[in-house]
């Protein structure tokens, strides 16, 4: 509702080491304390609204009515979180939080962005002093840089400039299954082949990456029709960025596309490199709760072993 009036902001706070305080406390207590948590932030903020999203994080939303600015907000609400004795049993414990915001004047498209820009923001206070980040929109300078390439890809959007490739994934437990990775392709006004590389940092300054997610996984659907009704079945991975699946109804959509198609929704796999999914791991395990009944699953792609990304294996349904 704020978003039309581009005044205001969103702040997302995550309480640290939670990992931890389950082990230490058992699952029981860690939902008490994190039931408290939310209390005691919605009595610091009693003019905004305030949610918890996930097992140790919160969203604040303030509308702009003469509020102090956001930066100062999330200090305050990251000092009257910390500084607060939550109690758990017999002990008394404080919780270091970080808060990562967005301010609603960056004209945010929908709900989705504007989460997603949240969390961007909440990922770079982890690694912050003071425990506070605001999003920082894509700079235009590589737009500006290369406006020609750009203007490329906008005229394969609209015309047929764009195609498919096809990289065999071999399963290295053995299996007879067909199943390829899907690479976008570009061809350009000289004849030539632009890879992924090249244009979806383009895509993603000049806000054209959900159009180009979508014409992809529209392509990756058609094929997979085309196959099965020539009972010659494939699976197909397909890359797909959060902020596109974290778009107002696209995951509604993309199940009424695979129900219209009549495809096994086994033969589709979205593939997410585990960097954008660390960064937006509250949107894609709503997506993905929205997306499993229809047979859809998810790769993670780009792994590397370490905390985050095994907190993230048990957080998301990942088939690969």
């Amino acid at each position: 509702a704020l978003l039309p009036q581009r005044a205001g902001g969103v702040l997302m706070l995550e309480a640290g080491n939670a990992m931890a305080l389950r082990n230490r406390y058992g699952y029981a207590e860690f939902e008490q304390l994190m039931n408290d948590a939310g209390r005691h932030l919605g009595s610091l903020q009693q003019a905004a609204a305030a949610a918890r999203l996930s097992d140790n994080a919160f969203l604040v939303v303030v509308a702009d009515l003469g509020s102090p600015p956001l930066e100062g907000l999330a200090r305050r609400l990251r000092d009257g979180m910390g500084y607060h004795d939550f109690k758990v049993g017999a002990d008394a414990v404080r919780l270091r939080t970080t808060v990562g915001y967005a301010e609603l004047a960056h004209g945010f498209r929908d709900a989705g962005a504007t989460l997603s820009a949240a969390e961007d923001g909440a990922r770079q206070a982890r690694t912050e002093p003071a425990g506070i980040a605001a999003y920082v929109p894509p700079s235009a300078a590589a737009t500006d840089a290369a406006d020609g390439l750009l203007d490329e890809l906008r005229n394969a959007l609209e015309g047929d400039g764009l195609e498919l490739a096809f990289q065999p994934v071999v399963a290295v437990a053995g299996g007879d299954e067909a199943q390829f990775q899907v690479l976008l392709r570009m061809r350009d006004s000289a004849g030539n082949q632009r890879n992924a590389g090249e244009i979806l940092p383009l895509a993603e300054a000049a806000n054209l990456l959900p159009q180009l997610d979508r014409w992809v996984l529209q392509q990756a659907l058609a094929l997979l029709q085309r196959r099965r009704a020539e009972s010659r079945p494939v699976r197909l991975f397909v890359s797909q960025s959060p902020r596109t699946l974290a778009q107002d109804n696209y995951a509604d959509w993309l199940a009424r596309e695979i129900e219209t198609a009549s495809i096994d929704g086994p033969s589709l796999v979205i593939d997410i490199r585990l960097e954008d999914a660390l960064v937006h791991s509250m949107l894609l395990r709503q997506v993905c709760e929205q997306l499993v009944p229809s047979g859809v699953q998810f790769c993670l792609s780009q792994y590397r072993h370490g905390g985050d990304a095994e907190q993230l294996l048990q957080q998301l349904p990942l088939g690969y």
